[in-house]
């Protein structure tokens, strides 16, 4: 932004700057909540709070929807255009319905200007073990997320460059792609499972703790 106003020459503090405005509106629909709410600081807090969390999720988020994807290098020095393979969808229902079938990213960044409730699912695109939600859970923990998306990533990738050799055929999934499939799908169900035994011992733990400090 910096270097945009001094080639309009202006300074960084104008108001054509648009990381000021960045600053100086959060604080203001802050303060604005404040004084509605009768919050004080906490509603100040808590405004800022749910805008780190906010902006936390659409980084994973994004991070998730091309995570170890490429567009190649063409001889010309420019890159391929976008096409389905450069985006991981996730064609699972529930996830898909909930988020408007913003999983199905493929379709959206090779046709930009289609509706979300259009969008479609390409066999050709890199599926996900997972929908959203799941994902976004399995990104947290980093050694779980590489242990189940980098086998994945090398599959998808050795698989494009087998199509590339024959450009003319069909697209097809190799043995070695759809295995590394399954066995992301059996990965994340491992997982899911001990997510789900370790979040529920640390529930039972910190119930029993609040009931015990509420009978003391």
């Amino acid at each position: 932004e910096k270097e945009r106003l001094r080639k309009e020459g202006k300074t960084e503090w104008t108001l054509s700057n648009r990381m000021l405005w960045n600053t100086i509106l959060p604080m203001g629909m802050a303060a604005a909540i404040a004084k509605i709410t009768k919050g004080g600081w906490r509603a100040v807090l808590a405004f800022y709070i749910q805008g780190v969390c906010a902006a936390s999720m659409l980084e994973v988020v994004n991070y998730l929807e091309h995570y170890g994807l490429q567009r190649d290098k063409l001889p010309d020095g420019k890159y391929e255009p976008v096409n389905p393979t450069h985006s991981w969808n996730s064609p699972h229902r529930i996830s898909n319905s909930l988020l408007v079938k913003l999983q199905r990213h493929s379709d959206h960044h090779t046709y930009s200007m289609r509706p979300y409730h259009l969008l479609r699912n390409f066999k050709e695109s890199p599926q996900l073990p997972s929908g959203y939600p799941g994902m976004y859970i399995l990104s947290l923990f980093p050694p779980a997320f590489f242990w189940i998306m980098n086998p994945l990533v090398k599959a998808h990738k050795e698989n494009k460059e087998r199509l590339m050799e024959s450009p003319d055929e069909p697209f097809s999934k190799s043995k070695e792609l759809i295995k590394a499939e399954k066995s992301a799908y059996n990965k994340m169900l491992v997982f899911n499972v001990s997510a789900l035994l370790g979040g529920g011992y640390l529930l039972r733990k910190w119930t029993i703790h609040l009931l015990q400090s509420h009978t003391h």
